[in-house]
């Protein structure tokens, strides 16, 4: 009664079944009959075998994916961050890159940088200060006193010692030119004398002042020109030569370590583009043999296959899928499987594995 009310209900519930196909009643009966002895069993092992996965997967395969994941990867993952990555990041920082680094600021920047500023110290405390006072001491500062002791103070000799006679000569001629025109001719005899006298002791001086100036001129040549040359000369062969010297061998000792770096580093650059350049050239030739030799064919021959072959025998199985399976599918699934899984689930029911139909 069960049975019967439970086949009724599914009757009355269930949709009007589609149009069937063409099939032959000799044919449908055995069919129905082979489903009915082997899908039923196949049905009700299926459904075991299903209880059993969800059994296996809840209490079997989920606990040992946990424990594989808290007891082996994530303790492989910590080994590898803690003690692989993280210990080579530290011998790459502190035993590779901080070295390189401590090594050309101290062995190259910082010796350059202390060579630099010596090469000024020297520049400036040997050469250009020595020279200035050089220059001051033994050009300058006699030139002034040359200028003031054999020019300047002649020169005021000279006005104090003409002044007077000037004057006199001036009040004279002012009191001979008031005192009577008769006396004129007497008085420009005698300044004529006056003058020619005055003249002399002009000329005389003049000489005087020459030859003090000529002996005063070999006396500074000889005793304080020449002497300092020479020794400006000495100084400039037995100090500022050999320091030249140093300075010239040094600079070239750094231009040639120099250019010794830049013949190393050029060399290892032109190792390296021949290498990349090569390995280029190597990469387009096996592309183009490749491409040439084997992709092309290849794709040649599977292009015409695909059209001659593969394309036909698609559409020949897409015409039989549509014209045989997709009817025969549908009428498998509605007549001979729908019964089937109603009768597996009954059975289930009756057997109490499930609850409903």
């Amino acid at each position: 009664m069960i049975k019967a009310e439970v086949g009724g209900a599914d009757r009355s519930s269930a949709p009007p079944p589609p149009l069937e196909p063409d099939v032959p009643r000799w044919i449908q009966l055995p069919v129905r009959v082979v489903a009915t002895l082997i899908l039923v069993p196949l049905g009700l092992l299926w459904a075991a075998l299903r209880y059993a996965g969800r059994l296996l997967l809840r209490y079997l395969i989920l606990p040992l994916g946990w424990a594989v994941d808290r007891l082996l990867w994530r303790p492989l993952v910590w080994v590898a961050r803690n003690l692989l990555w993280r210990p080579l990041v530290w011998v790459a920082r502190y035993l590779l890159w901080l070295p390189l680094v401590w090594v050309a600021r101290c062995l190259l920047w910082l010796p350059m940088v202390w060579l630099a500023r010596q090469l000024a110290w020297v520049s400036v405390h040997l050469l250009w200060r020595p020279l200035l006072w050089v220059a001051r001491q033994l050009i300058w500062l006699p030139l002034v006193w040359l200028t003031h002791h054999l020019v300047l103070v002649p020169l005021g000799w000279l006005h104090r010692q003409l002044a007077p006679p000037v004057r006199a000569l001036v009040r004279l001629l002012v009191v001979a030119a008031h005192w009577s025109g008769g006396q004129l001719l007497r008085l420009s005899g005698l300044l004529w004398a006056a003058l020619a006298h005055l003249g002399r002791a002009l000329v005389d001086g003049v000489r005087f002042g020459w030859w003090v100036a000529a002996l005063v001129g070999r006396f500074g040549y000889r005793f304080l020109l020449r002497p300092v040359g020479l020794a400006l000369a000495w100084l400039g062969r037995h100090t500022l030569v050999p320091i030249g010297y140093a300075v010239a061998w040094l600079v070239g000792r750094i231009v040639a370590l120099a250019r010794l770096i830049w013949l190393g580093l050029r060399y290892v650059l032109r190792v390296l583009i021949s290498g990349a350049r090569f390995g280029w050239w190597l990469a387009v030739l096996l592309g183009r043999f490749v491409h040439r030799f084997l992709l092309r064919p290849v794709g040649i021959a599977l292009r015409w296959l695909w059209r001659h072959s593969a394309v036909p025998f698609a559409a020949a199985v897409r015409w039989g899928w549509s014209h045989g399976v997709v009817p025969a599918g549908r009428w498998l699934r509605d007549d001979v499987v729908g019964p089937v899984r109603v009768t597996v689930r009954q059975v289930l029911v009756a057997l109490g594995l499930r609850r409903r139909a």
